[in-house]
């Protein structure tokens, strides 16, 4: 009965510290021989605090001679495919620290691990791949593209700022 009750406590506290994607962010893959880039883009998130947030996956699967810097440059120039879906939080045993989201009616989950070492709001981000199954076959590294993220503009005296309706 004791082990169970600490198993209950272990998942409790590790969705209660699990963070999502920052809202409206990007996130991207080097390119990698073989595989292509990976990107994360944040299309929406709960203004209402139910948590939920819809992301869209892309994968450019073209294939690039890679410069002497290792840089990709001539590439094919195929569009990249797009799968999207609502992220769903999955109990995992992880550190305190990191949470495991699934990309709803994809084969995409993503992992966030918060950083307490760096700088304030730092976290690793990973996109795994999983099968039919929902196995991990295979996972990339992401870092946040802040140059691809829409800019917000700051509410100036005397305006009207955006209503937020919560049903």
């Amino acid at each position: 009965m004791k082990s169970l009750m600490s198993l209950i406590a272990f998942f409790v506290t590790t969705s209660a510290s699990a963070t999502a994607l920052e809202g409206r962010s990007v996130y991207e893959s080097d390119y990698i021989r073989g595989k292509g880039q990976f990107m994360v883009r944040v299309e929406s998130t709960s203004r209402c605090g139910n948590g939920e947030q819809t992301v869209a996956v892309y994968h450019d699967r073209n294939s690039c001679e890679l410069s002497e810097l290792g840089l990709p440059s001539a590439c094919t120039r195929m569009g990249p495919s797009e799968d999207s879906g609502k992220l769903k939080y999955v109990a995992v045993a992880a550190a305190r620290n990191t949470a495991v989201y699934r990309v709803e009616g994809t084969r995409y989950a993503i992992v966030t691990e918060l950083n307490a070492d760096s700088a304030p709001y730092s976290s690793a981000v990973r996109l795994l791949i999983l099968n039919e199954q929902g196995k991990v076959v295979d996972a990339v590294s992401l870092k946040r593209d802040f140059s691809k993220e829409p800019v917000i503009e700051p509410i100036r005296q005397g305006d009207t700022p955006p209503q937020t309706r919560c049903n």
